[in-house]
């Protein structure tokens, strides 16, 4: 399944200002509801993670475990602010902290 992704300045900002969050040592999440019936995500990765190789592999291993969770048919923006900690993390480790944190943001 293709993810949508938020591209516009404008609709950053607007999760930024409006949606839920949830936080983990690995990222802060954003999540607002839209009413698209289908998930877009936005995911930022600043160059103090690491090199080009370190920030592409973490934004691979979250589209990937975006991709295969079941939250995906609802109408949702998420926006996933990547922090330093995540360089040294798998794929088991973020699939279990991305799950936890959507999951806590709907309590």
């Amino acid at each position: 399944m293709q993810l949508e992704t938020l591209k516009r300045k404008s609709e950053f900002n607007r999760i930024y200002s409006e949606g839920r969050t949830a936080s983990s040592k690995f990222a802060k999440f954003y999540i607002q509801e839209n009413d698209l019936g289908m998930m877009r995500v936005g995911i930022s990765v600043g160059k103090n993670v690491g090199n080009a190789v370190t920030r592409n592999r973490i934004k691979r291993i979250i589209k990937e475990v975006l991709r295969k969770i079941e939250i995906n048919d609802k109408g949702l923006d998420l926006l996933i602010v990547v922090r330093k900690a995540s360089a040294g993390a798998g794929y088991h480790q973020l699939k279990q902290v991305i799950e936890n944190s959507l999951l806590s943001a709907f309590d």
